[in-house]
């Protein structure tokens, strides 16, 4: 039960994000990202560890009401103002570049034991 709530916080924590990337040319400088999940699945291993898959997205060509409505129950730009303090989409330097974006990731969360 102790671990099940630890997956649950982690998940809850991917849910909202505000991420930051660089570009792979130095003279490009970092921007941020600000969305929200999709479609989340995970599965707990046998050693403990938790695999997941996750869509996230974020941005005027991609922002659906609907689907931020079902899930967090509010238009998407107002969940990503009211939990991130910024709008959805592409940023740099705390401007907003108008830019949308959307991803796929994989991976395996450890164990907080």
């Amino acid at each position: 039960m102790k671990n099940l709530a630890r997956i649950t916080f982690i998940l809850v924590v991917l849910f909202l994000f505000a991420g930051v990337a660089s570009a792979s040319s130095s003279s490009l400088p970092a921007f941020t990202i600000t969305g929200y999940t999709t479609f989340y699945e995970f599965n707990v291993l046998p050693n403990g560890h938790v695999q997941f898959h996750l869509t996230a997205q974020g941005g005027p060509a991609v922002d659906n009401d609907a689907i931020c409505q079902a899930i967090y129950g509010a238009p998407c730009q107002a969940v990503c103002w009211g939990v991130v303090g910024q709008a959805c989409g592409v940023s740099w330097d705390g401007e907003s570049l108008g830019d949308s974006f959307m991803f796929e990731e994989w991976g395996v969360v450890e164990s907080m034991d």
